[in-house]
């Protein structure tokens, strides 16, 4: 890992040498429709010399005869894996990285595409910083079949330590990366490992961990991927506000309880996602005394209370002290309320505004 103390922001450059090799390893269950379009987006990709995997898990669609015959029409360059079973995105995915042979690898779901270049950006970065594990940019979200236009030019690039960017996200508290925006340095992965069976979570960890490994790199000015979102996407599968905070910590448990893991602050660093997700939690039942409900106001304040030993030194405290006494005495007025909501909204919308431009929250 670099040794360098802090993040770098500088100007986008064409890499020099060798073309790098980069395998795409795209996963599908029933999703044989979309396999065309996503394949033909990694294939098309210049600068770069790529192989595909796909990996089938199991699907009982026509995916695996769509799969065969674009391997047939592109020998050696395209390759399928069929899993005898249903193996999960985890299973499937850990599949497509044994199978992955390039010196960079790229998750896509069937569903999702790169943008013309994306690769090629991805490995300027990586030839540039030889500490770099991870590359990411911003992934452009669409619905329907018409793809929104991409921005193809990288204008800078910034490059955190690792071990800097993975406390960010301690203090962040959320995942700041979908997946096909993301290519990894293969060598990287066989250190870190594979990823891990977590619900909803798991490329979260994966980040994470790589981050310990190696230094983060982010691009910006351009657009990495497209993100496919429609109702069978697991995105668009809801997950209740209090599981995602369950499960976000979970994911940081994981994570540190790694016996092996190169961080020499494990402890400080697992205290500060606790303390930074407990005030999530907090956060999160004002909210829901702001719009009236009060039937998960005590389980948000529970999980806090797992997390932290005094939930009522939180910076969020006070506040949510405030709200529950007006609500018990019935004195907090409708346009209080609303304006409360309404800075919320606007925290959050800055919030989504910043992670655009940067690629952190």
């Amino acid at each position: 890992m670099s040794t360098r103390g802090t993040k770098e922001r500088i100007r986008a450059k064409s890499s020099t040498g060798s073309r790098a090799a980069v395998t795409v390893v795209i996963l599908c269950y029933n999703y044989g429709h979309f396999l065309p379009e996503a394949t033909g987006s990694a294939m098309s990709q210049v600068g770069v010399d790529v192989n595909v995997v796909i990996v089938d898990d199991k699907s009982t669609d026509d995916s695996v005869h769509i799969a065969r015959e674009l391997a047939s029409a592109h020998p050696g360059v395209i390759s399928v894996v069929e899993n005898a079973s249903n193996l999960g995105l985890v299973g499937a995915f850990n599949v497509g990285l044994a199978a992955a042979t390039g010196e960079f690898i790229v998750r896509i779901d069937a569903d999702d595409l790169l943008t013309p270049g994306a690769l090629r950006r991805a490995v300027d970065v990586a030839r540039a910083f030889p500490t770099v594990g991870l590359i990411y940019g911003r992934p452009l979200h669409f619905r329907g079949s018409v793809l929104p236009t991409p921005r193809t030019r990288a204008t800078h690039w910034t490059v955190w330590p690792g071990l800097a960017w993975l406390e960010g996200r301690c203090r962040g508290g959320h995942n700041v990366m979908t997946s096909p925006e993301v290519m990894m340095r293969r060598s990287i992965v066989e250190v870190a490992g594979p990823i891990r069976q977590l619900p909803h979570t798991n490329d979260m960890e994966m980040w994470l961990r790589m981050a310990a490994h190696a230094d983060i790199a982010y691009i910006h000015g351009a657009d990495q991927a497209w993100h496919r979102d429609h109702e069978a996407s697991m995105s668009e599968r809801e997950v209740d506000d209090l599981l995602d905070l369950r499960e976000r910590a979970e994911t940081f448990d994981v994570l540190f309880g790694e016996s092996e893991l190169p961080v020499p602050s494990t402890r400080y660093l697992h205290g500060l996602a606790k303390i930074t997700l407990a005030n999530h939690a907090i956060l999160s039942a004002s909210h829901e005394i702001d719009c009236g409900r009060s039937d998960k106001v005590s389980a948000y304040l529970e999980f806090a209370g797992t997390l932290v030993e005094s939930p009522q030194e939180l910076q969020g405290w006070p506040g949510l002290e405030r709200r529950r006494k007006k609500a018990r005495s019935r004195s907090t007025s409708v346009v209080m309320a609303n304006f409360r909501r309404l800075h919320r909204r606007i925290k959050s919308e800055l919030r989504w505004h910043r992670w655009r431009r940067t690629g952190v929250f």
